[in-house]
């Protein structure tokens, strides 16, 4: 009995070596993660400035490079011309440099006036910004004014402060009193309001072309009237 109890051991302690062996002798791996476990999460995309957007809707209103001419008529034999001469990028904001002449009335006697124009138009954080140098233009009251500004849609309103050529400041209330759309391009119509006046200046300005039509209540000693200009489109453009 005791033999045979020895036998069964022994015999076991075998068969555990025998099976035990190669078993011990296996590489065991773990089963490679499956995509999207234990990886790290990619990091956020940064966030796109959105001036960069509001930027370019505003770019699409003017002229989209340089060499643009615009021959503008108007109020009482009125003219003036001008040339897009560079378009500089700063970034996301935008500056168009803009040289020109006002039609000279007197057919060159009025030698002690400049009629040279210079316009700037600026870019930058959704607002498109005028800024002139001239003696001699039917045009604003104010050397320096937001023309326009995002978001562009019908009935969007601003104000903003300005200073005329007394060098008096004054609030003007804008806003985008219509936009049409003509053979798939926008105009956008813009009335600027002197809060402390009867004053009031009103623009089209038009999708890669710019300005083509300005009107403004020109006043005078004894009375005051609608004046301004509009742009001769045929004779526009590269």
């Amino acid at each position: 009995m005791l033999y045979t109890t020895r036998r069964m051991i022994i015999v076991t302690l075998l068969l555990f070596l025998a099976l035990g062996t190669p078993l011990a002798g296996c590489n065991f791996q773990r089963p490679p993660a499956q995509d999207g476990q234990n990886q790290q999460p990619d990091e956020p995309a940064p966030a796109e400035d959105p001036t960069i957007e509001q930027n370019s809707q505003l770019a699409a209103l003017l002229p989209s490079r340089e060499g643009y001419r615009w021959y503008y008529n108007g109020f009482a034999e009125y003219g003036h011309r001008m040339t897009l001469k560079t378009i500089d990028k700063q970034n996301s904001d935008l500056v168009y440099s803009i040289e020109g002449e006002v039609d000279d009335p007197s057919g060159g006697e009025a030698k002690d006036r400049d009629f040279n124009l210079q316009i700037v138009y600026t870019i930058a954080n959704g607002v498109l910004t005028q800024t002139k140098q001239e003696d001699a233009m039917l045009d604003s009251n104010y050397d320096r004014l937001d023309l326009i500004k995002t978001p562009l849609g019908k009935g969007i309103r601003w104000t903003q402060k300005v200073i005329d050529q007394d060098n008096i400041e004054t609030d003007l209330e804008c806003t985008i009193e219509d936009v049409k759309n003509l053979d798939g391009v926008a105009v956008y119509t813009v009335v600027y309001k002197d809060k402390n006046s009867d004053y009031y200046e009103r623009r089209e300005i038009k999708e890669g072309v710019g300005l083509v039509s300005f009107e403004k209540l020109l006043i005078l000693q004894d009375q005051s009237f609608p004046a301004g200009y509009y742009l001769n489109e045929e004779a526009s453009g590269y």
